[in-house]
């Protein structure tokens, strides 16, 4: 998924369960952030989906969140980073949750969106634009 879409996808469920919005919308895009670099630029991993595709990665920032935040930054952490792992591994395939105690083949570094990815980053476009329009008002 693409980063309008994992904004998107952050956004609804920090809605739902109380989150902080901006801390969620920030998680949404911590793990790309971090593996896309990796992979691309520093040539580090075979993967753009690494270290920080996993949930022992989802689980430190938590707690950290947790403990610098409170309870609604914890939320945000959740709703961002979870709904990221679970978008990617629904619309792009693999994610490698369980590691390092579980190995992965994934060495997928090159970028070509297709076609269903342009349509949901214009759809979460959309999301995003008329939930910003409804906070507004």
């Amino acid at each position: 998924m693409l980063p309008l879409g994992h904004v998107a996808v952050a956004l609804a469920a920090s809605d739902l369960i109380g989150g902080d919005t901006r801390v969620a919308v920030l998680s949404s895009q911590l793990p790309d952030l971090v593996d896309k670099p990796m992979a691309w630029i520093f040539n580090t991993t075979d993967s753009s989906r690494y270290v920080a595709h996993t949930l022992l990665a989802t689980t430190a920032c938590l707690i950290a969140a947790s403990v610098a935040g409170g309870r609604p930054v914890a939320r945000g952490v959740l709703a961002g980073y979870l709904t990221h792992l679970a978008a990617d591994q629904m619309v792009g395939g693999k994610v490698p949750l369980l590691w390092p105690f579980r190995r992965y083949q994934l060495g997928h570094k090159s970028f070509r969106p297709k076609p269903r990815a342009i349509l949901i980053e214009i759809a979460a476009g959309a999301y995003i634009a008329w939930r910003w329009r409804m906070s507004c008002a």
